[in-house]
């Protein structure tokens, strides 16, 4: 830049804004029972410099996209890696014996062990499918260990309608 003139540093001026002493400052019990609670302290420096001029103005048109908050949610990453068929051991149960997952070695049961055997036991609480409307427990259907044993139920067994039937703990069920 030929002709441009070096810029002349204005002179700084001291900011102070309100802190509370006591975060910052060693105070005793009774200083700090005495003291008002935030008090004015130097914050920093405010620099400036009226040298400048602004360059024409260039409008710019915003956009924005509405959301309608109602609309049902878009099929999530989650969802999508769902199974539409059901798992079967006789069929799926040699890929997670012999595949890739099953052979590994973070699939080791010794692993997984605590170093000491505790005498505390947790047992799952058992999961039943019920009508959404009443809550009551859906006909000639057993008790399941697991939420995912429940929800494969819901989802493939012949004699239910999915969308009449959920998975809830037998704790939660009507009386």
């Amino acid at each position: 830049m030929q002709g441009a003139a070096a810029p002349v540093n204005k002179a700084s001026k001291l900011r102070h804004d309100y802190f509370a002493a006591a975060q910052f400052l060693e105070l005793s019990q009774d200083e700090r029972l005495s003291k008002p609670s935030f008090e004015a302290y130097p914050a920093g420096y405010e620099l400036r410099d009226d040298g400048y001029e602004l360059d024409t103005l260039i409008e710019v048109a915003l956009g924005y996209e509405e959301a309608d908050l109602g609309e049902p949610e878009p099929v999530s990453r989650h969802k999508r890696l769902l199974s539409d068929v059901a798992f079967f051991d006789k069929h799926h149960g040699a890929l997670m014996q012999f595949g890739s997952a099953g052979l590994s070695g973070l699939r080791d049961k010794a692993r997984l062990q605590p170093a000491q055997n505790t005498a505390l036991k947790v047992n799952p609480p058992p999961q039943v499918l019920a009508s959404k409307d009443s809550l009551n427990a859906a006909p000639a259907v057993a008790l399941q260990t697991s939420v995912w044993q429940a929800e494969q139920l819901r989802r493939y067994a012949p004699s239910l309608n999915p969308a009449r039937t959920q998975v809830v703990e037998l704790a939660e069920m009507m009386p």
